[in-house]
């Protein structure tokens, strides 16, 4: 049977973690061997049957792709006029989605679901351009969005309602080192789902915006004044 991770979800989370892309895949459920394993195997990038590993097949990597330029679009006019309209969205981000076979993004339904429409742009970015030329560290950085997103826990596999909550084969609740997240959202409402990082692995602060400038080079020019921080 298909995880539960994966029922009813956007369709590039199957794609990009492995699993079928048909909504009745046959396929052994993965068993949770390790806290910080969160047994996702990436698939993006990878070529048909493993011919790749092989050397008998290659990809070209897209530094800049149309999916990308459609998604600067929308975040630029939006930061800009601080609103996008249906037509604009239309035209960049529904593209996108509709390839993904995700219902459109309108300005009805963040208003309908009270969301923001300015996340609902970033978290499409965040989807679509997963494991892309380090697309997201360097979204959150511009974002200024760091400091509070790597700030909380990585969470792995949702558990609470799952196969993984039953199934002591699949899932041994001894391995989980550093917890569980009890109020994890989700469409149902907020769930018990695994901490496979906490945010205390993972300091960033202010300072960590900027790179500190080279002793070396405040020597030779003493106008120089180190970044805040270091």
């Amino acid at each position: 049977m298909q995880s539960d991770q994966f029922k009813n979800r956007d369709r590039r989370m199957w794609a990009n973690f492995g699993e079928l892309v048909i909504e009745d895949a046959s396929l052994e459920i993965p068993a949770i061997s390790g806290v910080n394993n969160s047994n996702l195997s990436n698939q993006k990038f990878t070529t048909w049957n493993g011919y790749r590993l092989v050397r008998t097949e290659a990809y070209n990597y897209p530094h800049l792709r149309y999916a990308e330029i459609l998604l600067t679009y929308a975040e630029a006019l939006y930061e800009r006029d601080g609103s996008i309209s249906d037509n604009d969205l239309d035209i960049s981000v529904n593209l996108i989605r509709d390839r993904a076979g995700i219902a459109p993004l309108t300005n009805s339904l963040v208003a309908d679901n009270n969301l923001d429409m300015l996340e609902e742009i970033r978290r499409e970015r965040t989807v679509e351009l997963y494991m892309e030329d380090n697309n997201h560290w360097n979204d959150i950085r511009r974002w200024n969005t760091a400091v509070d997103l790597l700030s909380t826990d990585i969470i792995g596999y949702v558990i609470e309602g799952t196969e993984y909550d039953t199934n002591a084969d699949l899932f041994d609740p001894s391995i989980a080192i550093y917890g569980f997240d009890d109020d994890y959202p989700s469409g149902v409402g907020p769930v018990k789902a695994l901490i496979i990082d906490p945010a205390e692995n993972r300091p960033f602060n202010l300072k960590n915006y900027l790179w500190p400038l080279p002793i070396n080079e405040t020597v030779i020019n003493t106008n120089l004044k180190q970044n805040p921080g270091w």
